[in-house]
C-alpha cells in the first residue's frame, strides 16, 4: 500500500505535489494554531463578559431598579398563581370531593365504595398533609381500570399506601387505599414576599 503510494505521487506534476504539500502543511500549522489560541481566546470571552456585566453595575441607580423591577415582577406573577389556584378545601370539603368523584367512577365500572375516613393531619416540609382512608370492593380488572381514572380524577390528591385481599364470600377484591392532600397550614400566608 505505501508503494503504491509513492508510486502514485511520484507520477505527479512537481508543481501538484508541491501545492499538495503546502497545503497539508497549512493545514496542520492552522490547527496546531487553533489549538494553542483556544485557551487564550475562550479567557478574553470571558473577560469580555465580566466587562459588560461590571458596566451594568457601574450605574449605581440601574442594579436597585432593576432589583425593584423584578421584584415587582415576582409579586405580580405570585398574585397571578393565587388568583388561578384552585380554592382550598377543608377536610370536610375533601371527603365530600373525594366521595363524589369516586363513588361516580366505580358506578361507571362496577365497583362498589366502601368507607372514605379522613385520617391523621401532620405538616411536612411546610405543608399539611392529611391522609384519607379509601376502600373500595370489586373484581380485580374492574379496581384496576376504577383506580387508573381514580388517580386523574383526584389529581390534587397523591396515592400513598395500598393493599389488596381478597373477600372469601364471592371472591371479590377488597382495596384499602390512604391517599395523601397537601396543603398550606392554615395559619401561614401565601403571597408574602
Amino acid at each position: 500500500m505505501t508503494n503504491a503510494l509513492l508510486l502514485r505521487l511520484a507520477a505527479l506534476d512537481r508543481r501538484a505535489f508541491a501545492a499538495l504539500l503546502a497545503a497539508g502543511v497549512l493545514f496542520v500549522a492552522l490547527e496546531a494554531w487553533l489549538l494553542v489560541l483556544r485557551a487564550p481566546l475562550a479567557e478574553w470571552r470571558s473577560l469580555v463578559a465580566l466587562r459588560q456585566a461590571g458596566q451594568a453595575a457601574a450605574a449605581p441607580g440601574a442594579l436597585a431598579a432593576e432589583v425593584e423591577r423584578l421584584g415587582e415582577a415576582n409579586r405580580r406573577l405570585e398574585r397571578e398563581l393565587d388568583a388561578a389556584a384552585p380554592p382550598r378545601r377543608s377536610a370536610d370539603d375533601a371527603v365530600l370531593f373525594l366521595i363524589g368523584a369516586l363513588d361516580r367512577l366505580g358506578a361507571r365500572h362496577g365497583v362498589s365504595l366502601g368507607a372514605v375516613r379522613p385520617g391523621a393531619r401532620t405538616i411536612v416540609q411546610g405543608f399539611e398533609a392529611t391522609t384519607f382512608e379509601i376502600e373500595a370492593r370489586g373484581s380485580y380488572l374492574a379496581l384496576s381500570d376504577w383506580l387508573r381514572e381514580a388517580r386523574a380524577a383526584i389529581a390534587p390528591l397523591t396515592p400513598a399506601e395500598m393493599s389488596m385481599t381478597v373477600a372469601d364470600e364471592d371472591r371479590r377484591v377488597v382495596l384499602k387505599m390512604n391517599v395523601n392532600a397537601h396543603a398550606q397550614p392554615t395559619g401561614a400566608s401565601a403571597g408574602t414576599p
